[in-house]
């Protein structure tokens, strides 16, 4: 009888299979599906603890090389970002068609890196050189002790609009969280204590307390794409942008005063021909008298959302009538 022999290859693991083994779920008796896991009829053979131990020092890997200085493209916000259930969002890259695109990724939701960075560092920004914002977060009956904080704020703040650092912004953050229709920066006040008077931070113990925590809450858009597993961060409107936008005013006007004539007795065709228009454009148009009182209100004074636009109304499928639906549709949550 021939006798088979077999000879013993040896092969080192790359550390990309050495990470996904480490991040597979069969382990803890988990099946992983897509972008979600579940439970598996099987058992796992390594404990929870010990699992969330590990993914934890891989958590803690990825943002210190997302991290260092010397990237080529360090991703300001790793181990900040977080969804309204806690999920942390994680550094990506993809290259397409010789270009490097950055996002932030988390189970259901994709950010583009630059548009989220830009929007709290901008937030930041504008903390830094609001004076009343500032004499309430570092108070001091010190005049001469409050003007050099201000300096330093200023200063700060100029070194972010130019190269912001990631070093600066976790010190200044204890947390970003992303929401449906908004998002929140929890300032760690003792952090920015330290960045811009004499102040000390304190301990470690104390890094993890809420009790000095500032929220600046700021309300912004993302719109879906692809099958709606990306979504893509809207500009928000600055202060100083804050203008009415004449044609939405005006199709709400338009709106109210046909509404009345259909009060009167005209019907959606006696209207149309009265101003040689389409007849769904009216009804369309007519739908706008519905809207929600602060909706209206808020579009008069120009504090709609930067996409709100009289095209994208009109061309909404259907408006809901309750108030509270179309503030979520429209992005005014």
């Amino acid at each position: 009888m021939r006798q088979l022999s077999f000879k013993r290859h040896r092969f080192p693991f790359t550390r990309g299979a050495l990470y996904s083994l480490l991040q597979n779920p069969i382990y803890i008796g988990r099946i992983r599906h897509k972008d979600r896991t579940h439970e598996g009829q099987h058992e796992g053979i390594i404990g929870k603890a010990l699992w969330d131990r590990v993914q934890a020092q891989l958590d803690a890997n990825r943002i210190e090389r997302s991290t260092r200085s010397n990237a080529k493209a360090p991703s300001l916000l790793a181990g900040l970002l977080e969804d309204a259930q806690g999920v942390r969002f994680c550094p990506r890259h993809a290259n397409r068609q010789g270009r490097r695109h950055r996002y932030y990724v988390a189970p259901d939701t994709t950010l583009p890196a630059h548009e989220i960075e830009t929007l709290v560092t901008a937030e930041i920004t504008l903390l830094l050189t609001d004076q009343p914002a500032m004499a309430a977060l570092l108070p001091t009956a010190n005049l001469s002790a409050f003007e050099a904080n201000l300096v330093r704020a200023g200063t700060l703040a100029d070194e972010l609009k130019t190269q912001p650092c990631p070093g600066v912004l976790t010190r200044l953050l204890r947390k970003i969280v992303i929401g449906v229709a908004r998002i929140e920066l929890h300032i760690d006040v003792d952090g920015l204590r330290a960045l811009v008077s004499d102040h000390e931070a304190g301990g470690t113990d104390n890094r993890h307390s809420d009790m000095d925590i500032h929220v600046i809450t700021r309300a912004f858009q993302l719109k879906r794409c692809g099958h709606g597993k990306k979504i893509i961060l809207g500009q928000v409107k600055d202060a100083e942008s804050t203008k009415p936008d004449p044609s939405l005013i005006k199709s709400i006007a338009r709106a109210h005063c046909w509404v009345d004539d259909l009060k009167a007795g005209l019907s959606y065709k006696d209207i149309a021909n009265r101003y040689g228009i389409d007849q769904r454009h009216v009804a369309r148009t007519i739908r706008l008298a519905f809207l929600a009182p602060d909706i209206t209100e808020a579009i008069l004074k120009g504090g709609e959302p930067h996409d709100l636009t009289t095209e994208r109304l009109l061309k909404l499928p259907s408006l809901p009538a309750e108030w509270h639906a179309q503030r979520a549709l429209l992005g005014l949550v």
